[in-house]
C-alpha cells in the first residue's frame, strides 16, 4: 500500500497543526520495516470540494547540502558510537535509526486509517514500538538526536552539531591586504587596487556563516473555496525522513464518526511507488 488517509485521535484546542511520519504509516500498514534514514517521495492530496477554513500549508525538510548532511552526520555518528557494541552483539531484528521528531506542541501526529475487519467502524493502524534511537554519552547520558530542541545533556541538536563540525564564523574573515602590493616597484603590471579586490571580494563565505536557516520548507498549499476553485495536491516532493508537517487549523477538518476523529476533507498521503518495498526512495 502506498495511499493512505490521515487523522489524528482526538480534537486538541492546542494541537491545531499535525505532522505524518512516512515510513512509520507504510511501516503499519504493510506489516514491515520501512527505514527512517532515507528520502522518500510523495504527494498530498485534499479530496473535497467542501470550503476549507484555511489553507492547508504542507512543509517537509528542506533537502539541501547542510540539511541532508546535518542528518548523514548524525547517523554516522551514532553508527560510531555503536560501532564496538554492534561488533559485539546483534541489533535487534527490527531496530531502525530514528530521530526525536521533537515538533512544538502545536503539532500533533497524524495517523493513517481505515475501516475495520468487521467493518463497523473506523479504525487508526497502530504500533507497538517506534521508539526514539539513544546513545550514551561519555559521562553516561543517555542522549537522542533532536530535529528542534537545541542541544542539551540529554540530546543533540543535530543542525548545530553539524554547524560545529567546521562551519566558517564571518566574524573572523581572513585579514585583507594591507594596501602595498608585494614587490610594489618590481613590475607596473602589479596594481595595488586590484590586489584589494582580489582580496576582497571572496575574504567571507556566499552564505550566513553563523545560522543554518530555512531547515522546512513550504512544497504547497491544499484549499478549496464555495465558488468550487481548490488546490487539491502538492505534486510529488522529495521528503527527508520521510517527514511532512501540516500548518494551518487541521483541527477545523475533522469531524468525530464511530467513536473516531477521522478528516472530513480526506487529507490523503500518496507515496510514490518504486523498488524499495514498494515505495520510490534512496538513501540520505
Amino acid at each position: 500500500m502506498t495511499e493512505f488517509p490521515v487523522a489524528k485521535a482526538a480534537l486538541d484546542p492546542i494541537n491545531t497543526n499535525g505532522w505524518i511520519s512516512i515510513p512509520q504509516e507504510l511501516s503499519k500498514l504493510n506489516h514491515r520495516l520501512y527505514r527512517e534514514h532515507k528520502n522518500y517521495y510523495a504527494e498530498v492530496t485534499l479530496n473535497t470540494a467542501v470550503e476549507t477554513a484555511t489553507p492547508i500549508l504542507v512543509y517537509t525538510l528542506a533537502p539541501t547540502w547542510y540539511v541532508l548532511g546535518a542528518l548523514r552526520a548524525a547517523k554516522r555518528m551514532h553508527d560510531l558510537a555503536m560501532k564496538e557494541e554492534r561488533q559485539a552483539i546483534d541489533q535487534a531484528r527490527w531496530y531502525d535509526f530514528r530521530l526525536n521528531k521533537d515538533l512544538p506542541p502545536q503539532f500533533q501526529q497524524l495517523q493513517s486509517y481505515g475501516l475495520a475487519q468487521s467493518m463497523g467502524a473506523f479504525a487508526f493502524h497502530t504500533a507497538d514500538e517506534m521508539l526514539t534511537s539513544l546513545v550514551q554519552d561519555i559521562n553516561g547520558v543517555n542522549r537522542s538526536f533532536n530535529l528542534v530542541a537545541s542541544t542539551s545533556p540529554t540530546n543533540y541538536n543535530v543542525f548545530e552539531e553539524f554547524d560545529a563540525m567546521g562551519n566558517v564564523d564571518d566574524d573572523t574573515p581572513p585579514s585583507a591586504v594591507a594596501g602595498v602590493s608585494p614587490y610594489d616597484d618590481l613590475t607596473e603590471e602589479l596594481d595595488t587596487e586590484n590586489m584589494l579586490l582580489l582580496q576582497s571580494r571572496g575574504d567571507q563565505p556566499p552564505y550566513n556563516g553563523d545560522t543554518w536557516e530555512a531547515v522546512w520548507v513550504q512544497v504547497g498549499e491544499l484549499h478549496s473555496n464555495p465558488s468550487g476553485a481548490q488546490t487539491s495536491t502538492t505534486g510529488f516532493f522529495q521528503a527527508p525522513l520521510g517527514l511532512v508537517a501540516l500548518a494551518g487549523d487541521v483541527s477545523a477538518y475533522l469531524t468525530s464518526e464511530g467513536g473516531l476523529t477521522i478528516d472530513r476533507p480526506r487529507v490523503t498521503v500518496n507515496v510514490m511507488p518504486g523498488t524499495y518495498k514498494g515505495v520510490h526512495a534512496d538513501a540520505l
